[in-house]
């Protein structure tokens, strides 16, 4: 506290808060900028490890099921092989590490996410709620299939999805 405080000029101020204002709004859609950048560069290696994982999983469907019904085959040797049963069993195991369900899901999610990032409104929370769909249909992906390669793939896309979930708390 000072006895001879020079007078505050209100003029000089308000040009001060004003242009502190003006330039909170430049860096607020230069970050935002950054982020749609970095959300969309993540979301494009999403829907390509999506892509790799579809196709692998497309060729494993058709060898897996030569590869039970041979492996089968020499397990009981000479003994008569009922085929229809064995095509049940092997449908059944063929389905169970089906993972196109997923891959549908996770698919349209992304496209979703993509939406959401092209609207000119508050998208955070939607988005967040997104991606935790999409984490919950690659964890199923990773559980489901026996692949490596697709393994590969999941830790990659739950990476990605991580760094994803990073930026969207700068939104919210």
């Amino acid at each position: 506290k000072t006895e001879n405080a020079p007078p505050i000029d209100s003029k000089v101020v308000i040009k001060a808060i004003s242009y502190a204002i003006v330039q909170l709004k430049e860096m607020r859609v230069k970050e935002g900028k950054a982020i749609y950048n970095d959300i969309i560069g993540r979301v494009k290696f999403l829907e390509g490890a999506l892509n790799k994982v579809e196709n692998v999983s497309e060729k494993y469907s058709s060898e897996k099921q030569l590869l039970l019904k041979n492996k089968i085959s020499d397990l009981i040797n000479d003994e008569k092989l009922d085929e229809s049963r064995l095509l049940q069993e092997v449908a059944y195991y063929i389905e169970r590490s089906d993972i196109t369900e997923e891959i549908v899901r996770s698919k349209s999610h992304i496209q979703q996410i993509k939406k959401y990032l092209e609207m000119q409104e508050p998208v955070g929370k939607r988005l967040n709620f997104l991606l935790q769909e999409i984490v919950r249909e690659v964890n199923t992906i990773g559980s489901k299939s026996p692949q490596t390669e697709i393994t590969l793939q999941v830790v990659e896309m739950k990476s990605e999805l991580e760094k994803i979930r990073e930026q969207l708390q700068n939104l919210l």
